[in-house]
């Protein structure tokens, strides 16, 4: 989770768990990255995630984390008609830890 200010930390969030059918997931295996892959606008992996969202129209597209070595991050296009084969299976509330509001 990424914020850009603090004010977007009191608003409430939800932990939500989805259901995505297997053939409906593009996974982007980290080899097509460069040694520069951790940089966070990775020219490469923008072009590859939008080629397959538009081109191959792609549900879901589990690409390499930039933040944390050896995991992925699922995108979701939220414009296919295949959004129905999504299953919400678990939501759970998020806490943020207050200390978090007592910013100088």
């Amino acid at each position: 989770m990424h914020f850009n200010s603090y004010a977007a930390l009191k608003h409430n969030y939800l932990f939500v768990s989805l259901s995505i059918p297997d053939t409906q997931i593009k996974t982007i295996e980290t080899s097509i990255l460069d040694e520069n892959s951790s940089i966070l606008n990775n020219e490469k992996l923008w072009q590859t995630t939008e080629n397959y969202f538009f081109n191959a129209g792609c549900l879901a597209i589990k690409v390499p984390s930039v933040i944390v070595p050896d995991e992925f991050n699922v995108i979701i296009n939220p414009l296919l008609p295949e959004m129905s084969k999504l299953k919400i299976t678990n939501m759970q509330p998020i806490t943020i830890d207050p200390r978090l509001f007592n910013v100088y």
